[in-house]
């Protein structure tokens, strides 16, 4: 039996025709990986994201990956300059993702 690759087993059925990124390939800007998110999408289609909060946790992500963080507002503004628009962006009621994270519904346009 063999893997199959993300895109292939979630995402071919679903997406818009044209290219895949490249699995694995590592993300330099995330301007770009948003607008490969939208390109696998038809417009009315949603993207759902789960964005960070501040916590202290990320200082250990920064200290093993070097990824810089962002803060809310930028992120909303990232997404939506790539063509997309915010419909809810809410706290999880529950768990450990209640505390570190949210979600985010965002539409191609």
């Amino acid at each position: 039996m063999r893997a199959l690759v993300y895109y292939d087993g979630y995402l071919g059925f679903l997406s818009a025709p044209g290219p895949r990124p490249i699995p694995g390939a590592k993300v330099t800007d995330i301007g770009d990986a948003l607008k490969q998110m939208r390109d696998l999408l038809v417009p009315g289609d949603r993207l759902r994201l789960v964005e960070s909060k501040p916590h202290w946790c990320n200082a250990i992500i920064w200290l093993q990956l070097r990824q810089r963080t962002f803060a809310w507002e930028e992120i909303h503004a990232l997404i939506k300059d790539v063509g997309f628009e915010i419909e809810s962006a809410d706290a999880f009621p529950a768990g450990p993702p209640s505390h570190t994270s949210r979600g985010i519904v965002a539409r191609r346009i």
